[in-house]
């Protein structure tokens, strides 16, 4: 007798142990809590997951979900400005073995190149947002910049332009 209940205890131990390495294994794997992850340009760029058919536009970024901090430091390649439409763009650029030059290109409101300038090295603080909605036609799932969203109806209305607003000048910081 004395042997079946230890074969049970033993039983009843080890799925207790099972269960909550389960238990812990899963909290890791399912984390929903915010994180802040900093990136170069590039490292964003192969991060960037996007696909299109006939009825839907999905893009994300593998590393992060909704709620997350982005932190994008890198050395500027260039900056413009567009007077016409008061806006700055920082381009980062770099050379990759599948093509020759490749960038990513962050549009700000407003004339910051006496500021911003080749060789600056920066960080970009953005806040990721995820957004599900659909027109008449195509279903959209989104991880877009928080910074740069205004509305789903603003981005229906200017998707054949630019469906988002410009980055404000608060999320770009030279590193010292």
């Amino acid at each position: 007798m004395e042997k079946i209940k230890s074969l049970i205890l033993g039983i009843c131990l080890i799925t207790v142990i099972l269960i909550c390495g389960c238990i812990k294994n899963n909290n890791n794997n399912y984390n929903n809590s915010p994180k802040t992850v900093v990136m170069t340009a590039r490292e964003l760029s192969d991060d960037m997951n996007q696909f299109e058919t006939n009825s839907s536009v999905f893009f994300n970024l593998t590393s992060l979900q909704g709620g997350d901090t982005l932190i994008v430091h890198d050395t500027i390649s260039e900056t413009t400005y567009d007077p016409d439409e008061n806006a700055s763009v920082v381009i980062f650029k770099w050379q990759s073995a599948e093509r020759q030059n490749t960038s990513i290109n962050f549009i700000f409101q407003g004339n910051i190149t006496s500021e911003y300038k080749k060789s600056d090295e920066v960080n970009i603080t953005l806040h990721i947002k995820h957004v599900v909605f659909s027109n008449a036609t195509t279903k959209f799932d989104l991880e877009i910049f928080e910074e740069q969203w205004v509305s789903e109806d603003y981005f229906l209305k200017n998707i054949s332009y630019y469906p988002f607003k410009l980055l404000p000048i608060s999320c770009i910081k030279k590193v010292d």
